[in-house]
Order: C-alpha cells, then structure tokens, then sequence
C-alpha cells in the first residue's frame, strides 16, 4: 500500500489498483510521465516515486496485454478479412475481393521474401552516362562477391 499525502493514511488495495488502471488509461490515450506525474499530485497528492511505481504497474500490464493481444488481434484480422472478401464477391466487386486476398495473404506471410530489383542507372556516372564497369568487369565483381558471400557461409555453417 502506499501513503496518500491529501490525508496521511495508506491507501487501500482498491484505492492502488483503481489508480494503476487510471494511470494504464492515461498511458494508453498517450499521457507522458510528467502529465501522469500532475495528475497524480492533484488528484491524489503522490509523491513522484510512488507515481513511478503505478507507471511501472501499468507499463506491465501493457507488455501483457501485447502478448495475448497479438494472438487476438491477427484472429479478429483474418476474420474482418474473411469476411469483407465474401462481402466483395457478393457484389461482384473482383477487384476489391483481390485486394482483400492479397492483405490476407501478406498478413499470413504466403507470400515469398520480395526481391530487389537494380537499377541500371547506378552503373553509371551522372555526368558520363557510359558504363562504370564494362559488362565483364561488373559480371567478375559479382563473381568475387558471391563467392565471398559463399565462403562466408559455409564458415557459419562449419
């Protein structure tokens, strides 16, 4: 229990845990520490160290609440996904219906890493538009590379 400064007593198990579910609320809606800090000394007349403590309560329940919301969050996903797809077929509307795939399909991870394409223009200077390399000094150099990313990994792997 910590001490209420407004009239000397401690405060009760309710009093804490329905202060820490203020402090959760204040944090959630954006509240920095000094914010927290006033209110709690107006409302409540805390001194800062117990504030801390309320903060470090409800930053905690934050951190659990992520964990499970997650699982929650990716199901309540799929579904609204799911759901909106059937509603875009419904109306004959192909495309939305297509786009609402891909979003599922991307939040699902089915689709394969996305790869980089080069720009050709890197290979060359802006103020001499030929070639900085010539074809078979840019086709060795990515010989060499390759080859170096290879022996690096088999040295990983050993």
């Amino acid at each position: 229990m910590t001490k209420d400064l407004a009239n000397g007593k401690k405060a009760t198990k309710a009093e804490v845990e329905e202060r820490v579910t203020i402090v959760f609320t204040l944090t959630v809606r954006g509240a920095t520490r000094d914010e927290i800090l006033r209110h709690a000394a107006k409302e409540w007349r805390l001194a800062p160290r117990t504030v801390d403590v309320y903060i470090a309560r409800a930053t905690d329940r934050l951190k659990a609440l992520a964990v499970v919301v997650r699982e929650e969050e990716l199901g309540r996903a799929r579904a609204q996904l799911h759901d909106l797809y059937g509603k875009n077929m419904k109306v004959q509307d192909y495309k939305g219906a297509l786009q609402v795939r891909k979003d599922l399909s991307e939040l699902l991870g089915l689709y394969a890493p996305r790869t980089t394409k080069l720009d050709a223009s890197l290979a060359t200077s802006p103020a001499d538009p030929k070639p900085i390399l010539s074809d078979s000094e840019l086709a060795a150099a990515l010989e060499t590379i390759l080859g170096a990313a290879a022996r690096e990994e088999k040295g990983h792997a050993s």
